[in-house]
């Protein structure tokens, strides 16, 4: 099915995201439908904050890191528009992955003080 995706400059509206979904499987009882509606949607989202982004500050290289960022429908549909580097997909499973990563930077910067 399609929706249009709420946007608003850089931001988006996905408050009503999940019901849509909700009402799509009870309707179908189809889960992988359901899985692609909702990554779909959340696709067509970071498109139009992307496109927002580059129609303020012009072209760019966008890194896109993160749990949601690991899906394959998602990293299709950006890099068919966009210059996009992505996180592996082992990185982008836990967001506590790059917060480690950053924690352990400034940590080895602080001991070549």
């Amino acid at each position: 099915p399609k929706r249009k995706v709420s946007s608003d400059g850089m931001s988006v509206n996905i408050s009503g995201l999940e019901n849509i979904a909700k009402r799509l499987y009870d309707e179908t009882e189809d889960k992988a439908l359901t899985s692609a509606f909702v990554f779909d949607y959340i696709s067509k989202a970071l498109l139009l904050m992307s496109d927002a982004y580059e129609a303020e500050y012009g072209k760019t290289e966008f890194v896109y890191a993160g749990g949601v960022m690991s899906n394959s429908i998602i990293k299709n549909m950006l890099s068919e528009r966009y210059d996009v580097y992505f996180a592996e997909p082992a990185m982008s499973a836990d967001n506590a992955v790059g917060i480690a990563a950053l924690a352990l930077r400034a940590f080895k910067a602080e001991q070549e003080i």
